[in-house]
């Protein structure tokens, strides 16, 4: 699909959700997170609006298009958003630069989840928080035969996004300990609290999700990479 047109077709896609109980739920992982945030894959900026005042989001995308649309809700959001072109896998930021996480439907499309989420937990403080809404694959018999049997195509129309990712099995088994997960529309969508761990304490956790027995559970200067922000996506315009 043409990169130009997909972020027009995605906030026109999401739009009659966003009016629904999705934005209930964009808020409910965004409006927590403090300090200065790292947001993986924020797309056309959907998640901007939900972010308290007073922090500093660092707001990144693979996709220059999507970030571009992005701009506006930038402007007009109520907190500092820096928008930077970034591979999820090859984070251009230094170890323990952030103070929490958000991702909103990211993981899906993201080609090496638990390289992404390696490049996570360096980057953030070791007693950081990641939020994250995610949808992800039923553990339904049916339903989950289903998502695998339409996944091929989907992926083809949908900018890459899978529709049977096992976000939660990934997360535990990447060096993550999930405080909680809530799920809705009956397993399909989540929201998950989860924290950079050890890989042993992560190990017991993706046991914990196999088996059903999930547990619930100040300002720093960061010192960067090079990384392209606002001022250049507004050259690569011209």
């Amino acid at each position: 699909m043409n990169s130009h047109i997909f972020p027009w077709l995605y906030d026109a896609f999401m739009r009659t959700a966003e009016r629904g109980r999705l934005a209930g739920w964009r808020r409910s992982v965004a409006a927590p997170a403090t300090g200065r945030i790292i947001e993986i894959g924020a797309g056309t900026g959907l998640n901007f609006r939900h972010f308290r005042a007073g922090a500093t989001v660092f707001a990144t995308d693979r996709d220059l298009a999507m970030l571009r649309r992005a701009r506006d809700r930038a402007r007009w959001s109520s907190v500092d958003i820096l928008l930077v072109v970034a591979d999820a896998e090859a984070l251009p930021f230094r170890a323990h630069t952030f103070d929490d996480a958000v991702v909103g439907f990211a993981f899906c499309t993201i080609p090496r989840p638990a390289r992404a989420l390696t490049e996570l937990r360096r980057v953030l403080q070791p007693r950081a928080t990641c939020r994250l809404l995610e949808h992800v694959r039923v553990d339904h018999r049916v339903v989950g035969k289903l998502q695998d049997w339409a996944t091929p195509v989907w992926r083809r129309i949908a900018g890459g996004c899978r529709l049977n990712r096992t976000t939660l099995e990934i997360l535990a088994a990447s060096g993550f300990s999930l405080d909680s997960v809530r799920s809705h529309v009956g397993g399909f969508v989540v929201e998950v609290v989860a924290r950079p761990r050890s890989l042993l304490v992560a190990a017991n956790d993706r046991e914990a999700v196999m088996g059903g027995r999930l547990r619930a559970s100040g300002d720093r200067r960061p010192r960067m990479g090079r990384f392209p922000l606002l001022s250049e996506l507004k050259k690569a315009d011209r």
